[in-house]
């Protein structure tokens, strides 16, 4: 190798030492925290010459709190249904309401006051106010299967003294119901067999029955009777149960029973404005004497069965009479319809949780969108309410709102 090819090699070398040792110093600098570098401890971020060690760290720097104080949580939003009814003054004024959001109550108590009923989050469903609209019925909490469960615990809400109580001592309720003239409870509880009981307010039970009936039960305009669904030992066919339309005269302690069917379904009962007369659905089941599956008409004194003309031939989500008159609210799949007793259904719109308000003449429910809808018919009531109007059903069928008579204090 001559003179002139080491003076270069020896030129390329030096370069390349040069060149290493300067990448080394900006890797070295970068690694060092600079005045402006930000360091992140336990997602607190301070300048590095806050930093101390854990020797430097006193009890006071552990008992404080590195994070700005917790915001107070904004008041719940009061849901879009309840603010379109407060815009239909009429229909508020000198009543009170209830409604159901999300596990939430909100109670009107005139036009002009509106406020959540304070911890309560997880309220199931609503039965309705007693006789003189101090007192509130309601299902707590969903037990054995989480939001498809089937039963709840039984509460009272004392408006007077603002009081919240629990009515029964048990998880299994599978709905309950209100007597029309007097602060009496009937509920459904689920066991082997189901069975109803009437309690009064301290929860002490006045009657049950323990043969096994379903959850559906519909007290009579004056309260001396409960309209039920039985189901005797002999009502089973493989793995299907059987009911029958039954009345449990509560002072003498009666069930008496409208036929002796085996394979039919009879649910929905109401009673009709004359306290004599109770609607139902039929269902014929494979097996039974035949018929026509739909509504019927039971006379309580005679015990005839008659059909009731151009009514519904499927079952039935819910029913509901008006409580001024004999027309009916109807709740078919995701259907509502409206429907003079004997004449051909209406459809109102597609929703569900279906109501009537106190005038007997409007019908309020919940459209495929989640926003009330308010119907208004032109038809004839009576002066006064007529209780036995609806059947307490399962928790998940049971009106999201309901409505006093007056505004009793």
């Amino acid at each position: 190798m001559n003179k002139g090819q080491s003076f270069w090699r020896f030129l390329l070398e030096v370069s390349a030492l040069a060149i290493l040792a300067l990448v080394l110093v900006l890797s070295f600098r970068n690694l060092l925290p600079s005045s402006e570098s930000i360091s992140q401890t336990n997602g607190v971020y301070t300048s590095p010459q806050a930093l101390v060690s854990s020797e430097q760290i006193s009890e006071e720097t552990l008992n404080s709190n590195s994070y700005p104080p917790p915001m107070t949580p904004p008041s719940p939003r009061v849901p879009d249904f309840i603010q379109t009814l407060m815009k239909r003054k009429p229909l508020i004024e000198n009543r009170k309401f209830i409604a159901l959001d999300k596990g939430r109550m909100w109670i009107g108590k005139d036009t002009h006051q509106l406020e959540e009923i304070a911890g309560l989050e997880d309220v199931a469903a609503i039965y309705g106010w007693n006789h003189d609209g101090t007192k509130l019925l309601f299902g707590r909490g969903l037990y054995d299967r989480g939001e498809l469960a089937k039963s709840t615990e039984l509460w009272i809400y004392d408006l007077k003294g603002q009081k919240t109580y629990q009515l029964v001592d048990s998880t299994k309720i599978l709905s309950a119901s209100w007597s029309p003239v007097a602060d009496l409870v009937a509920f459904s509880e689920d066991g082997d067999p189901p069975t109803i009981s009437v309690v009064s307010l301290d929860g002490k039970v006045q009657e049950k029955r323990d043969e096994y009936l379903f959850s559906n039960l519909a007290w009579s305009p004056d309260g001396s009777a409960i309209a039920v669904s039985y189901s005797g030992p002999d009502m089973v066919d493989f793995d299907t149960r059987y009911s029958v339309l039954g009345i449990w005269l509560l002072e003498k302690d009666e069930l008496q029973l409208i036929s002796n069917a085996k394979r039919e379904d009879h649910t929905s009962q109401i009673w009709l404005t004359d306290g004599r007369h109770i609607l139902f659905t039929r269902i014929f089941g494979p097996g039974s004497v035949g018929g026509s599956s739909g509504m019927y008409i039971v006379d309580t004194e005679t015990m005839e069965i008659t059909p009731l003309q151009n009514g519904p031939k499927y079952i039935i989500n819910r029913m509901m009479r008006s409580p001024r008159s004999d027309d009916l609210v109807l709740w078919l799949g995701n259907e509502i319809y409206f429907m003079e007793l004997g004449k051909e259904p209406i459809l109102i719109g597609k929703g569900s949780h279906p109501v009537w308000h106190p005038n007997g003449k409007t019908i309020l429910y919940v459209d495929e969108n989640g926003i009330f809808q308010i119907k208004d018919f032109d038809i004839q009531v009576k002066d006064q309410a007529i209780g036995g109007n609806f059947t307490a059903s399962t928790i998940h069928l049971q009106p999201t709102m309901f409505f006093t008579e007056g505004n009793n204090k």
